[in-house]
């Protein structure tokens, strides 16, 4: 595991080029530019540099290799993408009635809602697994043999998904994926904001900090988490999956490594004994 770091700007000033050039570093003038750092040296003299400029930002992230996926249980696997949007596409805020329960859905934060009928989808992936571009980050699509292969043997469910128009999507499925009712220790998860409509919290999409909490007793091969992720009126549940639906999904190239967040119990007194 290393530490790394994303900086990134749209207003460099030819004094910054010439600084960033010193170290190795192109970055363009009043154009966006965004170069990424092991916790170095390097990194020092350049965050002291731009400390306080805010329109810099500096984004910690984790980089991980086979040992950490390997031998952790499960992974939280980042959304996938790929898939477009949910239909209709225009009006999709005004029409979130048509596929949730919306009795306990909070418009102020995106928590509570409960899918009731198939999604439309009017776009799908080259790779065997995939989900929405944007808006609903915690749904997966799948092909209708790649789930029978792979799914159906480790008794994940599915259900149908419609085309724009309606008419169910022959070959194309999505899994149904259990939602755990176990809270996560998310006590070194800084990040998150307090609902002003609800009261509910809802955590930050990115962690400032390795590995990611794992429930007790976590479910079988992959889950949702019960705590809401994301930022405005968006929320999402972060995907659990095992280590053996990992290297399916590795193998078949549905996901990489930097997609994934391997899992520890006890993640707050782990925490306490590395160095990060």
């Amino acid at each position: 595991m290393k530490k790394k770091h994303s900086i990134r700007s749209c207003f460099w000033t030819s004094e910054d080029v010439s600084f960033m050039a010193k170290f190795g570093f192109q970055v363009k003038e009043n154009e966006f530019s965004r170069i990424v750092l092991d916790e170095d040296d390097t990194y020092e003299q350049i965050h002291a540099r731009f400390l306080g400029n805010e329109y810099f930002f500096d984004n910690i992230f984790f980089e991980y290799d086979k040992e950490d996926v390997f031998t952790s249980d499960y992974c939280v696997m980042n959304p996938l993408g790929g898939g477009g949007y949910p239909q209709p596409e225009g009006t999709w805020y005004e029409s979130k009635k048509d596929f949730f329960d919306m009795s306990e859905f909070c418009w102020g934060c995106g928590a509570n809602k409960v899918q009731t009928q198939d999604f439309r989808i009017n776009k799908i992936s080259k790779k065997p697994v995939w989900g929405f571009t944007a808006w609903i980050g915690d749904v997966l699509f799948t092909t209708e043999d790649f789930y029978k292969e792979v799914f159906e043997p480790l008794g994940i469910g599915c259900r149908t998904v419609r085309r724009t128009s309606g008419k169910i999507y022959s070959g194309i499925l999505q899994l149904v994926i259990p939602v755990i009712d176990e809270n996560l220790d998310m006590s070194m998860h800084m990040d998150r904001e307090i609902c002003p409509v609800c009261g509910d919290i809802k955590f930050g999409a990115k962690d400032f900090y390795p590995f990611f909490p794992l429930p007790e007793h976590p479910l079988p091969h992959i889950f949702l988490t019960k705590e809401h992720f994301g930022y405005g009126h968006e929320a999402f549940r972060r995907t659990i999956v095992s280590r053996e639906l990992v290297q399916i999904l590795l193998k078949n190239k549905v996901t990489r490594f930097d997609n994934l967040i391997p899992c520890r119990r006890n993640l707050s007194d782990y925490l306490k004994t590395i160095k990060y």
